[in-house]
């Protein structure tokens, strides 16, 4: 009887504590709406001129892939099975998550286990370390946009690559992975549904860009110290972070990088929410953030040390 009322005094506190901090919220908002405003339009600029033209072609490309996958066992399935310890079978989503970007490796991969071709424990490993940005958006967006560099682009590049390998190979299982290699699927694409789920999917990851954007809008406004914001938003939402890094006036350019660097290898809480949208519940979400906040600090000093050179 104890027990039950201290678990319902928990409860009515936790309320109280949710209560207080909307109401501090709702002021704080009003008067940083312009802030908040300019922030989602960027978001919403952002989702409409490059995040749903991109990704919405690809979401379904990854579905007709699942549908009609006739992967059967070749030596680089076999390899890459034997390095990461998951099925060959995942290897065209390991392959979408790091030439193609975020969440297409994700979605691919979900498709995957739900048709029974890897197992949980290799879906939570291959989201760990799967789902990295495209090679055009580091190379091309970040490299020769923002930094008006290519080459830094492709060391950024580069050093998200290794770093996803090394996370895969930290968390390598050693059971049996080979199983399922040989993959010939047989259920038939129906493009109406793929649509359908393209365009929610595409929207999903729009609605979290545009909230990210939102916060580090109120965030501009709460502190002015630029490094202080590219730090925080590196933990927030990737496209903002890389640019706010991009424009830092330090004494030692290599600071830049890094930040930039980790921002790209943990992905952001913008990505990760995009990932959990997808996941289904029964797959563990701290695995997956733990997985990209080691594969964030691995990226940062791989950079490092490529700028070094």
């Amino acid at each position: 009887m104890t027990s039950q009322i201290l678990t319902k005094q928990n409860r009515i506190g936790n309320i109280s504590l949710i209560s207080i901090l909307c109401i501090l919220l709702m002021p704080i908002m009003l008067f940083f709406s312009e802030s908040i405003k300019r922030g989602a339009m960027l978001g919403l600029d952002l989702s409409l001129g490059t995040i749903i033209p991109t990704l919405f072609p690809f979401f379904i490309l990854s579905d007709l892939w699942v549908s009609y996958a006739t992967i059967k066992g070749g030596i680089i399935s076999k390899a890459y099975g034997r390095l990461f310890g998951v099925s060959g079978s995942s290897l065209p989503a390991y392959l979408l998550g790091s030439l193609c970007g975020f969440p297409l490796g994700i979605k691919a991969g979900v498709g995957l286990y739900e048709r029974g071709y890897i197992s949980k424990d290799e879906l939570e490993r291959l989201s760990g370390f799967a789902n990295n940005p495209s090679a055009a958006f580091v190379i091309s967006g970040i490299g020769a946009g923002l930094y008006k560099d290519i080459a830094v682009g492709t060391r950024l590049y580069i050093a998200v690559l290794i770093s996803s390998v090394l996370v895969g190979l930290l968390f390598r299982s050693k059971g049996d992975f080979f199983k399922n290699n040989d993959v010939i699927s047989k259920q038939r694409f129906d493009l109406i549904k793929s649509i359908q789920s393209a365009g929610v999917s595409s929207l999903t990851v729009s609605c979290y860009i545009v909230f990210f954007s939102s916060v580090i809008g109120l965030l501009t406004e709460i502190t002015k110290n630029p490094l202080i914001l590219a730090i925080a938003s590196s933990f927030l939402e990737i496209t903002n972070a890389s640019s706010l890094s991009a424009d830092l006036i330090l004494s030692n350019p290599y600071v830049k990088y890094v930040i930039t660097a980790f921002a790209l290898g943990f992905s952001g809480l913008s990505v990760h929410m995009q990932v959990f949208a997808l996941l289904p519940a029964e797959i563990s979400k701290s695995k997956y953030l733990l997985m990209k906040l080691i594969q964030g600090i691995l990226c940062s000093i791989i950079t490092f040390l490529f700028m070094l050179i």
